[in-house]
């Protein structure tokens, strides 16, 4: 399918005029002192923490998770620690002494803490009032600055339109004016999320001060905010909670990487898609593979980094909300591709009640199981929301229909290209 360049010309020319941050000059605050005391100053995103000689203070994304967390020797040159090696930090005016601490990091030393959260210095910073850390993504996060309640301070975030290799998608403008790419998870909704804890690391939500701003191409009427347990606000678009993943955010990777199209996770239940501009998942060519199972070779759908999950039709007449949820269907924007053992002629595409199109095969819709995320058949014979759920033979019949004839000519349906854009705004998750 044709992909479309005009909406993201212009980001291309301001990300290119903009400074890297390799580019600015290394000037390095002091990370320790005799007597640590941790303060506040108003900056362009209110009040937030400032530690000595009024320099700000910041928190990371990462630090949520060991996996994801700044402890490299080049993530602590360039983000210093704010290390207490004289006795317990003291807290200035604004600050909550209760929630002051400190802790013992390997390689870090006695680092200061705010409600949990290691503090940093930013490199960059060489003077009072400046925060140029401030929406920084590198090290595999992003860097906030920290308000009195201990909270990120993200400022009003910015979605624009970028053009990656599944064609035009949600990014956001980051410091130094880079695009990162923007992700929802099939199994999110905005009352229920299992992306909790070190998923939180992995996959940082693109968090707001205030109502985000709509850059070109973006529909303003479908951005919305989700309050966090924590008090922070989460960007939504068309009701889909929007986050960013660890492996785009290093501070060399190119704007607009999108390592995370296509990822199936199964410790979160779910599959990790860019989005389109009209709001709906946008996966690029779907491709469909055979794999082998003890009643013959069955369909699954290659995702990213070689993984795989079984694919399954549905007797019932139609899978939404929250059964589509459970059932996430095989999306696409593009013709599907037919991978070893997959007949090209049955493979099709049908346009779901919200305005996305699932793949076809032979007539039958494809789905995924949310428990089942893997080459296996966990969701074979369930039956719920009005059907019954069952892998599909690389023939087109279901498992369950494998043992009787199939009728001597089925109708290959067509592979036509889904159309570059639609006007529905309805929800997926119903």
């Amino acid at each position: 399918m044709p992909k479309s360049l005009p909406l993201v010309l212009s980001r291309v020319v301001v990300s290119c005029a903009l400074a890297s941050l390799t580019a600015m000059p290394l000037l390095a605050p002091a990370a320790s002192a005799a007597s640590v005391t941790v303060s506040t100053r108003l900056t362009a995103e209110g009040q937030a923490l400032v530690g000595a000689n009024g320099l700000s203070l910041y928190m990371f994304s990462g630090d949520s998770s060991p996996a994801t967390a700044c402890v490299s020797a080049t993530c602590q040159e360039f983000w210093p620690a704010l290390l207490a090696t004289s006795g317990p930090p003291s807290a200035g005016p604004g600050v909550n002494a209760k929630e002051l601490g400190v802790t013992n990091r390997p390689g870090v030393g006695k680092q200061v803490t705010y409600y949990g959260h290691p503090l940093y210095y930013f490199l960059k910073d060489a003077a009072a009032g400046q925060a140029n850390g401030e929406d920084v993504t590198s090290f595999g996060g992003v860097w906030y600055l920290v308000s009195p309640a201990g909270r990120p301070a993200p400022g009003r975030a910015t979605v624009t339109v970028e053009l990656t290799p599944e064609g035009l998608a949600l990014g956001t403008l980051s410091a130094f004016g880079k695009v990162r790419s923007l992700y929802t998870l099939s199994s999110e909704t905005a009352t229920s999320s299992p992306c909790q804890g070190a998923c939180q690391a992995f996959w940082p939500p693109l968090l707001s001060s205030g109502p985000a701003l709509a850059g070109p191409g973006v529909d303003k009427s479908l951005l919305g905010l989700l309050r966090l347990a924590d008090g922070t606000y989460q960007v939504t678009y068309g009701g889909k909670r929007l986050r960013l993943f660890t492996k785009d955010l290093g501070s060399t990777t190119p704007p607009s990487a999108t390592d995370g199209e296509g990822v199936i996770a199964q410790p979160v239940d779910g599959v990790w898609y860019t989005v389109s501009p009209s709001g709906f998942p946008n996966p690029g060519a779907a491709k469909l593979n055979a794999e082998h199972s003890a009643q013959g070779n069955i369909l699954a759908l290659s995702g990213a980094g070689g993984a795989s999950a079984t694919v399954y039709g549905f007797t019932g007449k139609a899978c939404t909300g929250r059964c589509a949820v459970a059932w996430p269907p095989v999306l696409t924007t593009e013709p599907p591709l037919a991978g070893t053992g997959v007949n090209a002629t049955y493979l099709g595409v049908a346009q779901r009640p919200d305005g996305s199109f699932q793949v076809t095969y032979k007539g039958h819709a494809l789905y995924l199981f949310f428990k089942g995320l893997a080459p296996s058949t966990a969701g074979a014979g369930t039956t719920a929301f009005g059907g019954t759920f069952e892998p599909v033979s690389s023939t087109g019949a279901l498992l369950s229909l494998a043992h009787q004839t199939p009728p001597a000519s089925a109708p290959a349906t067509t592979t036509t290209a889904p159309p570059a854009s639609t006007t529905s705004t309805t929800s997926l998750y119903g």
